[in-house]
C-alpha cells in the first residue's frame, strides 16, 4: 500500500498521489480517518476499507472526498468491514472491473461522485459465502446500482470531461477558465466539464473555490481548493 493507517485516530491523507502500485490507500481499524484532495492513478484498488476500530472512542465513518482514483485495474473502492462516506469523487475503472467491491455485510454511503464506467467497466459487486449464493450479486450500471441500493443517486454517470487524464491531469474543462500546470497560464477549453457545481450541496469547500465559483463544491481533487 502507498499509504496505510492501522488502528489510527483522527488521521488524513490529503494532497497524496499514488500511481502505478497495488492498494493507493489502506484503511485499517481506526477511527476518524479521511482521504481527500488524493490521486490513484493506474493501481490496482483506490482505497480498501478494513474493519472498523475497537475501543477508539464514538465510532465515525471513514470518509473519502473529492479524490480521483482513475483506471483502476480491480476495484476504485473496496470494503472489509466498515462503511465509508464517498463523496464529489471521480472513479473510474477498466473494462471488466468494478468500482466498488463490497462485502458480504458491509455497505458504502456514497453521493454526489462522477462514476466514468468507459469501454465496458462495471459498477457494483457483492460477494457472498457460497451457502448463500454461489454467484456475486452484480449491478453493471450506474442507474441499476442506484435505483436498488439508493446510492449514488446524484452522481454524474458519464464522460467528466477532464483536461488531460493520461497526462495525469485531472482538472476540470472550462470554457470560463482553468489553470494549466504543465505551462504555469490560465487556458480556456471549448467546453465546460459537468462537474463543475455538481458536488454534494452540504460541502462548505466551496468557499476556498475562486470566484466566480457558483456557490457549490466542484466534484474531483480540485474541488474546495
Amino acid at each position: 500500500s502507498a499509504v496505510s493507517f492501522r488502528n489510527s485516530v483522527g488521521v488524513s491523507a490529503e494532497w497524496v498521489t499514488a500511481e502505478s502500485g497495488d492498494i493507493a490507500f489502506q484503511l485499517e481499524g481506526g477511527n476518524q480517518l479521511k482521504v481527500a484532495h488524493a490521486v490513484g492513478y493506474d493501481c490496482n484498488q483506490g482505497v480498501v476499507v478494513g474493519s472498523a476500530g475497537k475501543d477508539l472512542g464514538t465510532p465515525v465513518r471513514p470518509t473519502i472526498e473529492n479524490c480521483v482514483f482513475w483506471l483502476m485495474s480491480e476495484a476504485c473502492i473496496r470494503t472489509d468491514g466498515n462503511q465509508p462516506v464517498i463523496r464529489n469523487n471521480i472513479l473510474s475503472v477498466v473494462p471488466g472491473k468494478y468500482v466498488y467491491e463490497i462485502s458480504t455485510t458491509n455497505d458504502v454511503d456514497s453521493d454526489y461522485n462522477s462514476i466514468w464506467l468507459g469501454e465496458g467497466g462495471r459498477m457494483f459487486r457483492r460477494t457472498l459465502p457460497i451457502e448463500l449464493s454461489p454467484v456475486p450479486i452484480i449491478y453493471e450500471t450506474v442507474g441499476k446500482w442506484a435505483a436498488v441500493s439508493g446510492q449514488d443517486l446524484h452522481s454524474y454517470d458519464g464522460d467528466p470531461m477532464l483536461a488531460n487524464p493520461e497526462l495525469r491531469n485531472f482538472r476540470l474543462k472550462s470554457q470560463a477558465g482553468r489553470w494549466e500546470p504543465a505551462l504555469g497560464v490560465w487556458t480556456n477549453d471549448m467546453v465546460s466539464s459537468p462537474l463543475i457545481d455538481a458536488g454534494d450541496p452540504d460541502s462548505a469547500g466551496w468557499t476556498n473555490e475562486p470566484w466566480a465559483n457558483g456557490g457549490r463544491i466542484n466534484i474531483g481533487p480540485f474541488g474546495g481548493s
